[in-house]
């Protein structure tokens, strides 16, 4: 009878620690895999400032990796810096980005295909225009 309930216990304590691990994984399938890569900044537009600015390929990358991190690199020749990171979370059509100092922007995804991510702000008064590097 003693080995029958410890054999209980332990198909109990494998099915919770097996149920634990696939909860944990399931957190990054909200990542759709469309987003996963690297993306060059192409164009981005502001109304509040009238402005349109273009990029060239490799001046400001954001990539994106399936452990829900992403990196922000800007070509320091531009005078802009070197970039930073942080977490990023994907919840409907809104994309957070968050940064090691705890600052978060969300963002709507207007369009995503495979080569294709147009961004803007909650307002729509701020335009991302970004290609996926090959």
């Amino acid at each position: 009878m003693k080995s029958f309930i410890n054999l209980i216990l332990l198909v109990i304590i494998s099915t919770n620690l097996i149920g634990c691990s696939q909860d944990d994984d399931s957190s990054n399938n909200s990542i759709p895999s469309e987003l996963l890569g690297k993306w060059n900044l192409i164009e981005r537009y502001s109304s509040y400032f009238e402005e349109f600015v273009s990029y060239q390929p490799g001046d400001y990358t954001y990539e994106f990796k399936s452990d829900g991190r992403y990196e922000e690199r800007i070509n320091f020749q531009l005078g802009l810096g070197t970039g930073t990171g942080g977490p990023f979370s994907v919840s409907g059509n809104q994309l957070t980005l968050g940064s090691v100092e705890s600052y978060f922007e969300t963002y709507i995804i207007t369009e995503l295909t495979v080569n294709n991510l147009k961004l803007s702000d909650e307002d729509g008064q701020l335009m991302y225009i970004m290609e996926k590097e090959n």
